[in-house]
């Protein structure tokens, strides 16, 4: 392994980086970082590609072949872009069947996301929660980071509506990590 690559957690929001990329190659220009490009190239591709336009209807068939295409951190970068793509990709993440995958690199985004933005971002979070987990967590260090992410915002929600988002994910997390609930 690389340095500074010790946990499955971080190999995943790498993969969401070059999966984000990867939509629109021209997008990172001379002079910005790839960081910078991820938010603004995938709103391009969600405007333009033929799949997530025909997938706004929220047609089943459309969102499976979008969930098997994207996969679950192709759809977390919709539901970080916004707009239509966030609705198409709340519907579609569920159907993915990597969507385990997608709760630490959607869960990672929070701290520094603008107070507008996380609402919008725990929708995306809640919805991988609500989906039937697996048999056993595939990424147990990712949802336990996730967790302490979730907590710290608990301590201080912006809006009420972010305060019910933080407690139904927290209470979430807790279910899929066999751990007590806490007193509220």
């Amino acid at each position: 392994m690389f340095p500074g690559f010790r946990t499955w957690s971080s190999l995943a929001w790498l993969v969401f980086l070059a999966s984000a990329c990867r939509h629109h190659p021209s997008s990172t220009a001379p002079g910005t970082s790839a960081g910078a490009s991820v938010a603004a190239a995938p709103a391009e591709v969600f405007v333009e590609d033929a799949l997530w336009k025909r997938a706004r209807s929220l047609d089943p068939i459309d969102l499976a072949k979008l969930a098997d295409r994207e996969g679950a951190l192709g759809l977390v970068a919709g539901v970080a872009a916004g707009g239509p793509a966030r609705k198409v990709a709340l519907a579609a993440l569920p159907l993915a069947s990597d969507a385990d995958s997608g709760i630490g690199p959607l869960c990672a985004q929070l701290p520094q996301a603008p107070v507008a933005e996380r609402v919008r971002l725990l929708d995306g979070l809640l919805v991988l929660l609500e989906a039937p987990a697996p048999g056993e967590a595939l990424d147990v260090e990712s949802q336990r980071n996730c967790r302490a992410i979730v907590a710290r915002l608990q301590a201080e929600p912006a809006s009420a509506a972010e305060g019910v988002r933080v407690l139904r994910a927290q209470e979430r997390l807790q279910n899929r990590l066999g751990m007590p609930a806490s007193a509220h």
